[in-house]
């Protein structure tokens, strides 16, 4: 068995891994040949049962629809007369397509019992659908009782409809049963072949995991060696080797490994010991063209060797006075650049502070008072009091500059300041002067205002003259007045007769209006029956769509027809309500009019009793008249004392408009001395725009320096 394992390990790891996976494709296959033969079993089941059960089915509720439908197009031809040949048409193609499916589902695969149920069914149906033929050659002929005597229970329409309702009732039971019957075989069919499946796969997937595990521990073993060894190498323990006696892939891995070691052992690491020793005469053999130990051996003898040569010249020139002197790095990299960079270093900080010194000066020198000594510059003993004292200078210069930067500054806010007291004072001059001005124009408009008064008060002088004779006209007026009175109670007689003769009419409209509303109530009773024949309709339509509701599909069409009854009900019912309201409305108004005829006989009586009082008021009236006559005696008198009154308001006004001028003067001397302090108030502008000019232009002199803040 050892011997066995032994020249399998020989075999090499790809031939080896081939094999292991051609085994457990061919106990995949296995698994798949199963499923193949179960699900065309399942498959073929499928299709039984599309076949033997949804195709029958599917034929058997399209006859049951074309049904329905026929049995609605009978009811309906008897709501919609006007379109019962479009009913006819269409139960025609309803009865077509009946015959075609029974056709089509005798070719089907059904059980025995199915096939008798079928036969019946079509036996009845050709004496449901001459039924219903013969309902709808009735109605053409006029014959509507015997019509609805065939439709009614116990009808020959009605019988023929139930018994074939019944027997494909019975038919469509029994394909539902088969349609049943196939699923579960196909269902029995899946429950065997599904735990066939599992169990082969439980069993491939075990020996497959055998094949797994062997076909990996051939391969690992030996790796956790290889691994072990790696790991040994990375504590710096070259001195192990493995001695694998194996001729596979991992066999030739462990033969170089060891190879490997005994190079490193005896080459490099022996090497590193004498440049450790400071031997660097020592030699490294190249192993070829990929070899990239030895190049960095021979790279690391190399870069040592130009970094001591250049330590040695740069001393030597030390050493000769020559302080300039710099070793340079060329090709060398890392710390071996680093030691000559440093010992370059080294002389750079000599000379550094002075190099600093002269940069600073210079920076002064272009008025640059925020420059300081860098202070990245390692200086040490004295070199720090010449730092310290330059740095002093830039601080001092700056101090000095800021102060008259400071009093620049304060200068141009007082400046600025002054500026804006002087426009505060320019702009109340312009106030004032605009003010005397408008003082001056108000004058004007109020001698001119004066005047309009002046005029008025003329005008109403006039006036009062012209009331005073307007008064005496009114005097001749009243005279006249007193005569139309005269003649007023000659004419109220005549009045009199013609209100005797408006009560009469008014009597006669009271009967007429008296008339009309008892015909009002006749139409009202009218009315009422018409409600109840929209309700009676109303009641007939809804049990009607309820009958269509029992049909189904079948009864869509007689739904609609009396859906459309139902509206035709409400809408006669609103519409009979609306009269009862018109006459409501028309008896109310009749019975206002009666007692509107009633209040326009007692407002006749009234206005007899009034022309009474007219006459006596007419009496009065001539009495009144004469009193107006005295009075307007007394207004003359009145107004004359009050154009008295206007002549003493005239003189007045005239003494207010002499004022008014000597205001408009005072205004116009305040426009003038206003404008002189303008004058004064542009010179010492034009003296602070002076100032702020020297101080912007000695400002931007001192932009110039720099300074710290």
């Amino acid at each position: 068995m050892h011997r066995n394992l032994e020249k399998i390990n020989d075999i090499p790891i790809g031939t080896r891994l081939i094999c292991g996976f051609i085994l457990v494709v061919i106990l995949m296959s296995s698994i798949g040949l199963i499923g193949f033969f179960g699900m065309n079993a399942i498959g073929n089941e499928m299709d039984k049962v599309y076949s033997d059960g949804t195709v029958p089915l599917y034929e058997v509720t399209s006859i049951e629809t074309s049904l329905n439908s026929i049995r609605a197009l009978v009811f309906r031809t008897f709501s919609v007369p006007a379109e019962r040949p479009q009913d006819l048409e269409r139960m025609q193609t309803e009865i077509q397509t009946i015959d075609n499916l029974i056709s089509k589902l005798k070719q089907e695969s059904l059980s025995p019992e199915q096939q008798a149920n079928l036969t019946l069914f079509e036996t009845q149906w050709a004496d449901y659908k001459s039924a219903a033929k013969n309902v709808f050659s009735l109605l053409e002929d006029g014959k509507t009782n015997d019509a609805l005597t065939s439709i009614a229970n116990g009808g020959q329409h009605a019988n023929t409809r139930r018994a074939t309702a019944d027997t494909f009732a019975s038919l469509k039971q029994g394909i539902l049963v088969d349609s049943k019957n196939i699923a579960e075989a196909g269902h029995a069919e899946k429950d065997r072949i599904i735990p066939l499946m599992v169990g082969t796969g439980i069993i491939v997937a075990i020996i497959a995991l055998a094949i797994a595990v062997f076909l990996t521990k051939g391969i690992t073993n030996p790796l956790h060696q290889v691994i072990n060894q790696f790991k040994l190498m990375k504590t710096g323990d070259i001195g192990a080797r493995l001695r694998l006696s194996r001729k596979d892939e991992i066999g030739e891995m462990a033969t170089m490994f060891d190879q490997f070691s005994d190079y490193l052992e005896h080459n490099v690491v022996e090497t590193m010991h004498r440049i450790a020793a400071g031997d660097l005469t020592s030699s490294i053999t190249s192993q070829g063209e990929t070899d990239q130990i030895s190049p960095a051996l021979s790279n690391t003898l190399t870069s040592l060797t130009t970094v001591i040569n250049e330590l040695q010249k740069i001393s030597s020139k030390a050493a000769a006075g020559d302080l300039s002197a710099r070793g340079t790095p060329g090709k060398l990299q890392g710390s071996y650049q680093e030691i000559i960079l440093g010992f370059n270093s080294t002389l750079d900080i000599l000379i550094s502070p002075v190099n600093e010194a002269i940069t600073l000066s210079r920076q002064y020198a272009d008025c640059d008072f925020t420059a300081r000594f860098n202070p990245k510059i390692r200086i040490e003993g004295d070199f720090k009091d010449f730092r310290d004292a330059l740095d002093r200078i830039g601080t001092e210069v700056s101090s000095a500059l800021k102060v008259v930067e400071q009093q620049m500054t304060d200068l141009m806010d007082h400046s600025g300041k002054a500026t804006s007291g002087i426009e505060d004072v320019r702009r109340g001059a312009g106030i004032i002067a605009g003010n005397a001005e408008q003082t001056e124009h108000n004058a004007e408009q109020s001698k001119e205002g004066i005047a309009q008064v002046l005029r008025a008060m003329e005008d109403l002088t006039s006036t009062i003259t012209s009331v005073s004779t307007n008064v005496e006209a009114v005097a001749q007026s009243a005279s006249e007045a007193d005569r139309q009175a005269k003649t007023g109670i000659l004419s109220t007689a005549t009045t009199e007769e013609g209100m005797k003769s408006i009560k009469h009419s008014s009597s006669e409209a009271e009967a007429l209006v008296k008339e009309i509303g008892d015909q009002m109530t006749e139409i009202t009773k009218i009315i009422d029956i018409i409600t109840d024949i929209s309700e009676q309709t109303n009641l007939l339509a809804l049990n009607a769509a309820i009958e269509a509701a029992r049909a189904g599909d079948a009864g869509l069409g007689f739904a609609v027809v009396a859906g459309e009854v139902k509206e035709l009900a409400n809408q006669t019912g609103n519409s009979a309500q609306k009269i009862a309201a018109m006459i409501s409305t028309l008896e109310k108004k009749s019975t206002m009019a009666v007692k509107a005829m009633e209040g326009a006989g007692e407002a006749i009586e009234y206005g007899e009793n009034a022309l009474k009082e007219t006459v006596q008021a007419f009496n009065q009236l001539t009495i009144s008249v004469e009193d107006i006559s005295k009075n307007m005696t007394s207004v003359a008198g009145a107004t004359e004392e009050q154009a008295a009154s206007f002549e003493e308001i005239t003189a007045s006004i005239t003494e207010m408009n002499s004022l008014v001028s000597e205001t408009a003067k005072d205004a116009m001397n305040s426009s003038a001395t206003a404008e002189e302090a303008l004058s004064v108030v542009e010179m010492i502008t034009s003296i602070i725009t002076d100032i702020n000019d020297s101080v912007a232009t000695t400002t931007d002199e001192m932009k110039k320096f720099k300074v710290t803040l």
